[in-house]
């Protein structure tokens, strides 16, 4: 029988769970973080292939007008 007369079930802790719920959001998110500041993942260089088919002046204006990107 339970102490208290109550019914005999595991007890909730509440502490350990909100702790690793934290964690387990809070871990991604840093990683997400460091991702978008690092200069790891910056994107130094494109090159083009094929480019026999399709003229240097047509790629610089398609991107141009896709982009952002001043070349």
């Amino acid at each position: 029988m339970a102490k208290g007369g109550g019914a005999s079930r595991p007890r909730f802790r509440l502490l350990p769970t909100v702790l690793l719920t934290a964690v387990i959001l809070a871990l991604p998110t840093a990683v997400y973080g460091w991702g978008r500041s690092s200069s790891s993942f910056a994107i130094h260089k494109i090159e083009v292939g094929g480019t026999q088919l399709v003229t240097e002046r047509s790629v610089l204006r398609l991107l141009r007008r896709r982009t952002c990107v001043r070349l």
